[in-house]
């Protein structure tokens, strides 16, 4: 929101939900605070890049920790904004670990996790040990009512299956 602020164009900015209700973090005030265009590396890994944005970057970390114990380390990159997309970012991380799992609420057909994946198999194709994995909701409309609202958008396990299928291969 900062980078919103003080960025001098027209910006939209998209607030999700559900990071009102049990996400706290410290708000980096500084000039040289997050900037649009520009993706964050939020935990730095050596096995595996999981790409992603809003909610989906806590879901992301809490992957990380979990895979850690299995000794899967994982470099997850929060988009921070979708447009500009920093794929130079996303792309440098792909070097170095030679993997990409993105992951975002979206559907997962022709949304922001397909423009990623063809932009990093241009860019990394030779650097790529295992295709892309792409975590998003089903080709369907959003439900309402709870239950099937969470059977519906991806969670920590959806991802964890698509870290390993990941290294699986």
């Amino acid at each position: 929101m900062i980078a919103a602020i003080r960025d001098p164009n027209p910006v939209i900015f998209f607030e999700h939900m559900w990071l009102y209700h049990g996400v706290r973090e410290e708000v980096d005030n500084s000039p040289t605070a997050a900037s649009l265009g520009k993706a964050a590396i939020r935990r730095a890994g050596r096995h595996v890049t999981v790409v992603s944005t809003g909610w989906m970057v806590h879901k992301a970390l809490e992957a990380a920790e979990t895979l850690a114990v299995e000794g899967i380390d994982v470099e997850v990159v929060d988009l921070v904004s979708l447009a500009p997309l920093d794929i130079d970012t996303i792309a440098s991380s792909v070097r170095r670990t030679s993997r990409i799992v993105v992951a975002h609420e979206a559907w997962k057909v022709g949304g922001i996790g397909a423009e990623i994946t063809a932009a990093i198999t241009e860019a990394c194709f030779f650097d790529l040990e295992a295709p892309p994995v792409r975590v998003g909701a089903p080709h369907h409309p959003l439900p309402m009512a709870k239950p099937l609202r969470d059977a519906f958008v991806p969670d920590v396990n959806d991802l964890l299956r698509a870290i390993r299928q990941a290294m699986a291969t």
